[in-house]
């Protein structure tokens, strides 16, 4: 797959939750902070992402979902590869029609137990 690179700064935010989402991301270096909001609309950290790891395949592989589900922010400087939805179809296009329906189906699964996740954390903050 083709891609561009481009760096962002510590604190930046690279995807924004709930915006369109367009391309892949594969970090070559640094680290990002994975973070949604929660029913409470506090942050929660999701994950911590470093080099080789990726994001924004969710909304790709999902077309019902072509929105962002997390925010990402780079933790610090950070290198990514970023790669349009057309070379990443074109990319998916080797796949079976089965293999996609069980990524597809995996995005979902993923998404429901981050949104769980999120709202359970919410509900601990409040009887605290």
């Amino acid at each position: 797959m083709s891609a561009v690179e481009k760096v962002f700064h510590s604190g930046e935010v690279i995807i924004s939750e709930g915006h369109f989402a367009s391309s892949l991301f594969v970090i070559r270096k640094g680290r990002v902070d994975v973070i949604k909001r929660g029913a409470n609309k506090q942050e929660v950290l999701i994950a911590q992402l470093g080099p080789g790891e990726f994001f924004g395949e969710m909304s790709l592989l999902d077309p019902e979902h072509s929105i962002h589900s997390a925010t990402i922010r780079a933790a610090e400087d950070t290198t990514v590869a970023i790669t349009d939805r057309g070379e990443f179809d074109r990319y998916l296009g080797h796949m079976t029609p089965g293999m996609k329906g069980l990524l597809l189906h995996l995005v979902q699964k993923l998404r429901e137990t981050t949104d769980k996740l999120c709202n359970l954390h919410g509900e601990s903050k409040k009887s605290k």
